[in-house]
């Protein structure tokens, strides 16, 4: 069995691609609180064999809604692009009919650790604003990595 080594694995550029935070005219006039926030997300991989490197971005859409889950007015867009060197990467690709494969237990924890660290920077960049300090719901990182390799990176509802 393979075996995720944390040393091996470096974060080492973090792109905020996209960040809002809107509001319709009839929110503004009459702001409520939302009763809870949807969250979609999206993903896309990308891998450089050779460097060792791998690309993941995250898409991240918020939207306030009532009690009744009826959208209020009120939404957030995040983009984030994680650059990260994983030194022992080629222990977790295989070839498969000329295609390198990454093995799922990588995916996941890259997964993991890319949605972890959005979690805390969507957190402060919704501070003080109308979505007040989003804190993201904790997830299966299979969940969203599996929604990316059937769909092409579409969006996942959580």
């Amino acid at each position: 069995m393979k075996k995720i080594i944390p040393e091996q694995i470096n974060i080492f550029q973090i792109n905020l691609f996209k960040s809002g935070i809107t509001a319709t005219s009839e929110y503004l006039e009459q702001p409520i609180k939302p009763g809870n926030i949807r969250v979609d997300i999206s993903q896309s991989s990308a891998f450089n064999f050779d460097l060792k490197n791998v690309r993941i971005r995250l898409e991240i859409l918020l939207n306030g809604v009532d009690d009744k889950d009826k959208l209020i007015g009120i939404k957030g867009e995040f983009g984030l692009e994680f650059q990260i060197h994983v030194e022992n990467l080629d222990t977790f690709t295989e070839e498969v009919e000329g295609i390198n494969k990454v093995s799922s237990i990588l995916g996941s924890t890259l997964i993991s650790i890319a949605y972890s660290t959005a979690r805390g920077i969507i957190f402060q960049r919704t501070l003080g604003t109308l979505l007040n300090g989003i804190i993201l719901p904790v997830i299966d990182p299979k969940d969203v990595l599996r929604e990316g390799l059937e769909d092409g990176g579409s969006a996942k509802h959580i």
